[in-house]
């Protein structure tokens, strides 16, 4: 769900569920000029039930994750942002919060 919705929004999908030493990021994607590393959160309740398991933690693991993917990349990319896009289960509704945590 969250894949057809960024490829339908204009985003180029470049890894899904990447791994590296620091751990996973679900998706890393492309979009005019800026490479875009995205956490996607799932909750049978609400959109803002799911955001809420991306802690202060998380968002700090995410961004090592980012920085190691960038350093082998060799510098390819210059622009950074990260997103979250969130999943209600139940209904199937999805939100999609861009440049929701920061940028380096």
């Amino acid at each position: 769900m969250a894949q057809e919705h960024l490829a339908a929004n204009g985003y180029k999908i470049i890894k899904t569920n990447y791994r590296n030493f620091f751990g996973e990021i679900d998706i890393i994607a492309y979009k005019k000029l800026v490479l875009v590393f995205i956490e996607v959160k799932s909750s049978n309740f609400s959109c803002f039930k799911a955001a809420e398991k991306i802690t202060p933690e998380k968002c700090q693991r995410i961004f090592r994750i980012a920085r190691l993917f960038i350093h082998h990349q060799k510098n390819k990319y210059k622009k950074f942002a990260f997103e979250v896009i969130c999943v209600n289960l139940k209904n199937k509704k999805l939100n999609h919060f861009t440049r929701e945590f920061f940028d380096f």
